[in-house]
């Protein structure tokens, strides 16, 4: 059951999404998954939250990040957060566009994203690419069971 999904994959999820009516359907989605989820508006908030998260021993599991955004760009704040954190710190990358083009994810693939989700946003693949996720986790002992 897609709903019970939060309680079964119990992680922290970062939304950075420029566009607020797509922070909002992603965040009732994820809701409706039993996650609750912090929001940052462009990349570079992205990077910071990711800092401060992993300073205050509350890491983000999973990133939900779109490609466009101001400040910095998506591919940009991916490449920066797995420069700056140990392996074992970083969080999965989801890449949420809606410019799935061959040149994008070329570019998701190289960096290491852990996925690809397109718009329009769907709950069947948002439930799916955190399912994805939470397989890769190295340490699932890290998902405390707190989902916000």
């Amino acid at each position: 059951m897609a709903d019970m999904l939060g309680q079964r994959c119990p992680m922290r999820i970062l939304i950075a999404e420029d566009n607020q009516l797509n922070w909002r359907i992603l965040q009732r989605i994820l809701l409706k998954l039993g996650y609750e989820s912090q929001v940052v508006e462009n990349g570079l908030a992205a990077v910071e939250a990711t800092e401060a998260a992993l300073s205050e021993a509350r890491p983000f599991h999973v990133i939900l990040m779109d490609i466009q955004m101001p400040t910095m760009d998506g591919i940009t704040a991916t490449q920066e957060i797995f420069k700056r954190l140990d392996r074992a710190d970083r969080p999965k990358v989801v890449i949420v566009t809606a410019n799935a083009t061959d040149e994008y994810v070329e570019a998701c693939n190289k960096i290491g994203t852990h996925g690809l989700v397109t718009k329009p946003i769907d709950k069947e693949r948002i439930a799916s690419a955190l399912e994805h996720c939470y397989g890769l986790l190295d340490d699932r002992s890290e998902t405390d069971g707190t989902h916000g």
